[in-house]
């Protein structure tokens, strides 16, 4: 339609409206059709003036059109558009005039969906009366036969002419479809043998190219002439299927490429182009490990048994393709029992055993399994912090050889805070988004309290938006979970701030764990490769059945503002210290006898030392963590500030003259 804003198009068709209204235009069924006619007129002339006022949806003046009248429409529209928007019509001119009344005839026949019968009856009723004031001259008679015989006459080459413009439309039509499907096909040809080799090709809403060689890559923007040389074979870039010259040949059409809006971090997803509507997308940036793909197996699984019972449905009433159909079930049901082989659980887990043995006892081990498992399951963050106090070796290949293998594909994807990283990373928002885990590690004593407090903080407090509301307005989000370890510095300070949403735990160390599981480190590395997927399947059974664990308060919790040095003495620790003090006192070798476990050298120099009323004072911790069957205790020097609060032997100055083995040594009284 016109969309100058000039008057000359209104004035032309308010001419034409004119001369409608005083029947001043001869074609079929004139005084029938002028008003139809001129309203196509008017409701373009409003159009135009609404188009040019900035009106808000100026098509309404077409609505409501019935089926004929639309037909009608698409002829006024030929008529707009072969006359340049009426710039080539005169009115005064008997040409444009007979070319006005040509379309006008083939509206009417439209409008009325008339037959050569239909229109001589619409004839007859208009004309014959006229006739009939002069049925008395013979010479007027004969006058009206021919001209009724010349309208019939014109009629039926209307027709005969109308029919065949249908019918080389209706080719022309279905011609350009079949050419477009054609190209659109080779288009699509071309970009699957380019997503095979993992290059994909896009657009923004910009009509900027862009490409990625490898599936979750960074993009990387490119022009045309650049993007056929990356497609490596001979690949034309064309703009829109209106440019294709040769159909049966290698292109890229652009206006056919997907558009991606945006690139989101979308961890519910695995995949890398998310649908929106129409060709947009969303771009993710989150890449799944191949474990991670396990949690949305058995909502495959589901889709599948539906599938299957909706095509068995079929079958009973689809006899024509019982074959196909056949064909498709067994399909998915192999497809079903490869699914549900896949996460099969074996009996024995290697990591759960070693997960037992890291923690204290079953109540914490079983918080840990559905902590993990929970996140693993929903990826929703629980809005907690978990708290791992002890041996760094330990808390290192729970993170490394478990945590990680399972949840992160590209290392960008979590966040280790260290001391190092704060000093290089001064932006904390680069440290928050676009994370699936947040591992705080061994903070120092000069690390900025202030600046760790607000990040952590951030992490656990919930998300006041959902991930939709944040993708669509670009909003930070947070996602990860919280893991906070430190083996020698207290980590209450920062912790302070977010203490009520902690669960703090002391690890065993590495030591011990292998001298239970009698194994050594290659063993171990190997067992815990081998039953990853094992595991990960038993984190698929606790996921579906569990929901993320309370916070769990434990004495370390409430006794962590005192560790000092790696040493965190709860009351079931300080009985123990007590119970060992008292061995000493006495010289009571059979609460000792571990030792010799650990080295017959060692036991030996202790008996030794006993028949002298003596202890070596560097092996005093070693001693003690021995009889308790753990690390509890990893710094000497911290537990002789202890052992003196529980015997006043422990108060004596040494010197070099106590020494035996290159040890000094306490003089045992009481």
């Amino acid at each position: 339609m016109v969309d100058n804003e000039s008057n000359w198009f209104i004035d032309i068709c308010d001419d034409v409206i004119f001369m409608l209204d005083n029947n001043e235009f001869n074609y079929t069924n004139s005084t029938m059709c002028n008003s139809s006619i001129a309203k196509f007129f008017r409701d373009c002339v409003n159009f135009t003036i609404s188009y040019n006022n900035q009106e808000s949806n100026p098509e309404r003046f077409f609505y409501n059109y019935t089926q004929e009248e639309l037909l009608a429409l698409d002829i006024f529209k030929a008529l707009l558009r072969d006359t340049h928007e009426l710039k080539d019509i005169d009115i005064n001119n008997s040409d444009d005039k007979a070319l006005l009344e040509s379309y006008f005839n083939k509206i009417a026949l439209t409008l009325h969906g008339a037959t050569s019968a239909q229109a001589v009856q619409a004839y007859n009723s208009t004309h014959f009366p006229m006739a009939s004031t002069v049925m008395g001259t013979n010479n007027n008679y004969k006058k009206i036969i021919r001209a009724n015989e010349k309208w019939l006459g014109d009629l039926a080459l209307i027709t005969q002419q109308q029919k065949r413009i249908e019918l080389e439309q209706n080719f022309l039509y279905q011609k350009d479809i079949d050419i477009k499907n054609r190209i659109a096909e080779n288009h699509h040809r071309t970009v699957n043998l380019l997503s095979n080799q993992d290059l994909k090709i896009w657009k923004d809403q910009n009509n900027k190219l862009y490409y990625r060689q490898k599936a979750f890559e960074k993009e990387q923007k490119v022009s045309k002439n650049e993007m056929g040389d990356i497609a490596d074979f001979h690949t034309k870039i064309y703009d829109s299927t209106s440019d294709i010259e040769v159909i049966e040949a290698d292109y890229i059409i652009v206006s056919l490429l997907p558009t991606v809006r945006k690139n989101i971090f979308n961890p519910f997803s695995n995949n890398e182009f998310i649908f929106i509507s129409n060709n947009l997308y969303d771009r993710n940036t989150f890449e799944y490990t191949e474990f991670l793909e396990k949690r949305l197996v058995h909502a495959r699984i589901n889709q599948l048994q539906q599938e299957i019972i909706n095509l068995e449905s079929q079958l009973r009433y689809s006899h024509a393709y019982y074959q196909l159909i056949s064909h498709q079930i067994t399909d998915k049901e192999d497809e079903l029992e490869w699914l549900r082989a896949s996460l099969i659980v074996k009996e024995k887990s290697f990591i759960e055993e070693y997960l037992r043995l890291v923690f204290q006892n079953e109540e914490e081990f079983y918080f840990f399994i559905f902590w993990l498992s929970n996140f693993f399951w929903t990826l929703n963050k629980s809005n907690m912090a978990v708290v791992l106090i002890g041996d760094s070796e330990t808390t290192d290949i729970l993170v490394e050889y478990i945590i990680k293998p399972i949840l992160i594909n590209n290392k960008k994807h979590m966040s280790t805070i260290t001391n190092d990283s704060l000093l290089k990373e001064s932006n904390d928002d680069k440290l928050l988004e676009d994370k699936i885990f947040y591992h705080f590690n061994n903070l120092g004593a000069k690390t900025d309290l202030r600046r760790v407090s607000k990040l952590l903080r951030n992490i656990v407090k919930p998300n006041y938006i959902t991930p939709f509301q944040a993708w669509d307005n670009d909003e930070p989000y947070i996602y990860g979970e919280l893991l906070v370890t430190s083996e020698k510095e207290n980590p209450h300070s920062y912790l302070k701030n977010i203490f009520g949403s902690c669960s703090v735990f002391r690890v065993k160390s590495m030591d011990t764990i292998l001298d239970k599981l009698n194994m050594e480190y290659s063993q171990f590395d190997k067992s815990i490769a081998d039953d990853l997927n094992n595991f990960v399947n038993k984190l698929v059974q606790y996921g579906q059945y569990n929901e993320s664990p309370d916070i769990l308060n434990t004495d370390e919790k409430s006794y962590l503002h005192t560790m000092k040095n790696g040493v965190l003495v709860t009351p079931k620790i300080d009985r123990e210290i007590d119970t060992f003090v008292e061995n000493i006192l006495s010289k009571h070798t059979n609460a000792f006898v571990m030792i010799r476990e650990h080295g017959e050298d060692m036991y030996e120099e202790l008996l030794s030392n006993f028949d002298e009323d003596m202890i070596a004072q560097p092996l005093l911790s070693t001693y003690f963590n021995i009889i308790s069957g753990d690390m509890l205790i990893p710094d000497n020097v911290e537990f002789i500030k202890i052992l003196q609060t529980k015997a006043d032997m422990f108060k004596e100055a040494l010197n070099d003259k106590s020494k035996a083995n290159g040890k000094k040594r306490y003089k045992i009284f009481r």
